[in-house]
């Protein structure tokens, strides 16, 4: 352990510990036999924010993960933990001894002015000065299928769910479940919002199609039906009034997905630019959930390059309130307050002022981070609402069913290369990245990162994140930054390294160690054996990172390389489909839909990302 407890090394590996976890390992070091309460840990580690059993549960597991050592931290059920260590000797052998009750004072001391340091800096962060009342918490409905929106009504509860081929639609009251509508297929019932008066508007699939239906009361009597394009694939919806209501539509199908405002009585939708205010040819963009407010919007909007950020759109301004590294669902606004998810599955809060363009953006932590995925808050009724639980993790399997990869938190990407199967999955305070070589894993890298990453490569011996954030060399000792782009995708075959931006196709130059524009229409790269591919949208061919002929593609589909020669690949409903590109004749069917736009040849077996259940819950929290 380094004097400062910032970081251990073991077998020869640095092992780096947060802020909370320099505190949680002051407080086991100058406990009594090791054994720390739940409530002591809660104080002297967040102080007077507040907190759940979750949020020490998360502390615990991810200690355990860093020292590889589950069984050293004991769970004492209902009491708290207990950490089993020993205080040992290092020096040298031909040093005199130091009495071990002068170590144990020495350690004392230095655990205390740890705890002290890191009181003050926290004390010193900008959101550690609120002091917070405990939430108290109610479980409102529970399901093992995945919860895709929920709505309140009175004292009822309407909730869409999704499971792997199922859909549904349910209304509960005092946690009673009654089923309303179901189908046998996924994704039929999706986002809804219910007016003061009852009015409802839900998005639905039906028989393949796209419509947005709207009930006099909820999910009774069906009063319109607007059509929609299945790439505005989760609409969001606003009431203004009982026959008006802001949507998030697209009339083409390559338009952005952006606000309008939909009149009941003309049955017409409204543009909104004087509230947008961008110009007709901006990169593409997706508000994914909107909130009315003071003439304006809070939006989730998503970039052309999956970027998401919180923002305030008013008068033709707007103004950037947060980013994310991953996608979230949805935010909860009161009359004067704003409820968000941030980075690392905690909850904050923003006050708001008359004027949100101008204020001061200071939220402060009502919720810290969870043990269990917390997302899509909704406030209704003077409370706070949260999904608990609501996450499929995606992991990796493969068509012949013999492999199987998972990281605690989900997957993110994968790649192999030279022999070496590279896993990138999110956490709650960054990314995770698991190296796997002859069945072991070889490398295990914690990253803790507010950038946003979507991609990994592994290219001599390197690792490289790529994303939004530009492109980053993992070191020892953090990141290094490699390019500045607006990064779609990167690969690697170990000999080549490519990148598709938004700007063009990349490729990188060992002697200059930098990435070198190669085309500037090209898209679906790809790794193959014989160098790094991408498809030229100018001559409609497949050239390498030379800009060598290589086949011409029969689908405007993506590529792998799979046994040696070149698939198209591309998903149907709920099945991804293989197609050899030069017979263009099909050869395998995935069992489910490969998701993460990744699809890869492994050992003679083709390796996709798939999701596995859930045990998901909406609860209440008492502000």
């Amino acid at each position: 352990m380094a004097d400062d407890l910032s970081h251990a090394t073991k077998n020869g590996c640095k092992i780096v510990f947060s802020f909370h976890e320099q505190a949680a390992l002051s407080a086991f070091f100058n406990s009594e036999n090791g054994f720390v309460s739940t409530q002591t840990l809660e104080a002297e580690v967040w102080e007077q924010r507040v907190v759940t059993h979750n949020s020490v549960r998360r502390l615990i597991s991810d200690l355990r993960k860093k020292f590889s050592a589950k069984d050293n931290f004991k769970n004492l059920r209902g009491r708290g933990y207990q950490l089993d260590f020993e205080f040992l000797d290092i020096k040298h052998s031909q040093a005199p001894s130091i009495p071990r009750k002068q170590i144990l004072f020495a350690l004392f001391c230095l655990v205390i002015c740890s705890l002290c340091a890191f009181l003050i800096q926290e004390y010193n962060r900008p959101d550690s000065s609120s002091n917070t009342q405990a939430l108290a918490k109610q479980t409102v409905f529970s399901s093992d299928e995945y919860i895709v929106d929920y709505d309140k009504f009175g004292e009822t509860y309407y909730v869409t769910t999704r499971g792997n081929n199922t859909s549904s639609i349910f209304k509960t009251r005092n946690r009673q479940k009654t089923l309303i509508q179901h189908a046998d297929y996924p994704g039929a019932f999706r986002g809804l919002e219910i007016s003061d008066e009852g009015k409802t508007v839900i998005h639905v699939v039906e028989d393949g199609k796209c419509k947005i239906n709207v009930y006099e009361k909820p999910i009774e009597n069906l009063i319109d039906v607007i059509p929609c394009n299945r790439q505005n694939a989760y609409p969001s919806f606003d009431w203004i009034d009982e026959n008006k209501f802001w949507i998030t539509f697209n009339l083409n199908k390559s338009d952005s997905i952006k606000p309008f405002i939909y009149d009941l009585k003309t049955r017409r939708l409204e543009t909104q630019d004087d509230v947008i205010g961008l110009a007709a040819n901006s990169p593409f963009y997706i508000d994914g959930f909107i909130k009315a407010y003071r003439q304006g919007l809070f939006s989730l909007r998503e970039d052309h390059l999956k970027q998401t950020k919180l923002i305030y759109l008013k008068d033709r301004q707007q103004k950037t309130i947060f980013e994310y590294a991953a996608i979230p669902y949805s935010i909860a606004l009161s009359e004067d307050t704003l409820f968000f998810t941030g980075n690392h599955n905690e909850l904050f809060q923003l006050r708001l002022e008359n004027n949100v363009l101008e204020q001061n953006l200071e939220p402060s932590l009502l919720l810290a981070s969870q043990a269990v995925k917390i997302a899509d808050p909704l406030f209704f009724d003077g409370n706070l609402h949260l999904t608990l639980g609501n996450a499929s993790k995606e992991f990796i399997t493969s068509y012949s069913q013999k492999y199987e990869f998972h990281l605690e938190d989900g997957v993110r990407d994968f790649t192999y290369t030279d022999d070496t199967l590279s896993i990138m999955g999110l956490t709650h305070f960054g990314y995770v990245i698991e190296q796997r070589k002859d069945g072991d894993v070889s490398k295990l890298k914690y990253i803790e990162t507010d950038k946003s990453f979507r991609h990994l490569a592994f290219f001599e011996n390197d690792l490289y994140l790529a994303g939004a954030s530009g492109i980053w060399k993992v070191k020892d000792k953090g990141l290094i930054e490699v390019a500045d782009l607006d990064v779609i995708d990167i690969v690697s075959n170990g000999n080549c390294m490519m990148v598709e931006a938004s700007s063009g196709i990349y490729s990188f130059e060992t002697s200059l160690k930098a990435f070198e524009k190669i085309a500037s229409q090209g898209e679906r790269i790809f790794p193959a054996k014989e160098g790094c591919m991408y498809v030229d949208n100018v001559s409609n061919t497949i050239r390498n990172e030379k800009r060598e002929f290589i086949a011409n593609p029969t689908m405007r589909k993506r590529i792998f390389e799979y046994k040696g020669t070149l698939h198209h690949w591309y998903s149907e409903g709920e099945v991804t489909h293989i197609v050899d590109l030069s017979t263009n004749v099909k050869v395998a069917s995935l069992q489910s839909r490969a998701l993460l736009k990744r699809v890869i040849g492994y050992k003679g077996d083709i390796l996709y990302a798939t999701q596995s259940g859930v045990n998901s819950s909406i609860i209440k929290l008492g502000l």
